[in-house]
């Protein structure tokens, strides 16, 4: 039987279905792409589902792809569009389910708090960031160390004694 997730906002949290729809089954995960994809016949009927986690869906959709709804597949639905599911309500099970939808953090948001005299520092950007080790892509992580290589000064016995902090004198 499929299963209909009557959304605002795009779910791709896994325990977070389980946990609303209160099933006890394996759900797999996959893209809309896989679905279409995805056109072989299991000689066995399993219980398991498998979610669509990156789209929302329509009847059309789904009726150009012939899908059969007594399959075992959860989608994804905004509510203008579950009206046009009416003809298929004996294979349908529909879910409400309201999520919020997740604050995006920047890495500019990080900067500005830190050189903001007005903000303070929000624990869940410093969290964000300092806990996740890929807020960076690599391409992002070389563009950041080459700007670094640029504020690199070469190390001389001149520069030591006329650079800017140098000198044999701390008066700070």
């Amino acid at each position: 039987m499929t299963k209909l997730i009557v959304t605002q906002n795009l779910i791709s949290d896994v325990s977070l279905l389980n946990e609303e729809l209160k099933l006890n089954i394996n759900i797999e995960k996959i893209t809309f792409e896989e679905f279409q994809k995805e056109k072989n016949i299991s000689l066995f009927k399993s219980n398991d589902y498998k979610y669509i986690f990156d789209k929302f869906v329509t009847y059309s959709q789904l009726n150009k792809e012939k899908y059969d709804f007594e399959e075992n597949y959860i989608f994804q639905i905004k509510k203008q569009n579950l009206s046009k599911f009416s003809d298929e309500s004996k294979e349908v099970d529909v879910h409400y389910i309201e999520v919020e939808p997740q604050k995006e953090i920047f890495p500019w948001d990080f900067t500005n708090m830190i050189f903001s005299s007005k903000s303070k520092l929000a624990p869940d950007v410093v969290d964000y960031f300092c806990n996740n080790e890929n807020t960076f892509s690599q391409g992002e992580w070389n563009e950041l160390y080459s700007l670094s290589k640029e504020t690199f000064v070469d190390e001389s016995e001149e520069l030591k004694q006329t650079a800017a902090g140098a000198g044999l004198t701390d008066n700070d």
